[in-house]
């Protein structure tokens, strides 16, 4: 929301880091009266940065308000509520599921267009590991676990292999398994690791 504030910026050497390390400069500053509610505080200091940023509020103005900040939160909240309720008149649930129905799908999805590719290291040569035990009560679960993601295309079964990683078995609380595999045994070393910088947050 634009503030028309009839002030000069007056300078800062001040700039702002985020979450992914980025540094956000800043502009300049103004000293403004803010009030919220019944609680005001003369002479705050407001830094600009540029467009594109997210308003932050500091600790020297939830200080100087004496700002409850769970309070924030249920005001927050409470306004979410009466907006999504609003949106909600307009276009009710059930026609947003019918309308994104292959996104509310109970299933598990895949990302389409993209082909991922695993690079070895020159020196690199296979390695099988040994498979760990499954406890004998886990078993039948784990076998179902495994025809269910056969069934849905994302496992494939194979006779052999020069690479093998082990299971590792976790029991949900609604008594399924989810199922996973150990790659540090031996793969994650013989890979070229692909760094990608953090997605700023802001």
């Amino acid at each position: 929301k634009a503030l028309n504030l009839n002030t000069t910026l007056q300078p800062s050497n001040i700039s702002f880091r985020t979450y992914s390390k980025n540094i956000i400069p800043c502009k300049g500053k103004i000293e403004v009266s803010v009030k919220y509610k019944d609680k005001t505080m003369p002479l705050a200091e407001l830094y600009i940065v540029p467009s594109g940023h997210d308003t932050i509020l500091g600790r020297d103005w939830i200080r100087g308000l004496k700002l409850e900040l769970k309070q924030i939160d249920t005001d927050m909240e409470s306004k979410q509520q009466t907006s999504f309720s609003s949106v909600n008149n307009v276009l009710q649930i059930d026609d947003i599921f019918q309308k994104f129905s292959n996104i509310f799908e109970e299933q598990i999805g895949c990302i389409p267009n993209i082909k991922v590719s695993l690079v070895l290291r020159e020196d690199a040569k296979p390695i099988f590991t040994k498979d760990r035990d499954v406890p004998y009560a886990l078993r039948s679960r784990v076998e179902k676990e495994l025809n269910n993601l056969e069934n849905a295309g994302i496992i494939t079964p194979v006779t052999t292999s020069d690479w093998g990683s082990p299971l590792v078995v976790i029991p949900k609380p609604d008594g399924t398994v989810r199922l996973c595999v150990d790659y540090k045994c031996g793969v994650n070393d013989r890979l070229v690791s692909s760094n990608f910088p953090i997605r700023r947050i802001d």
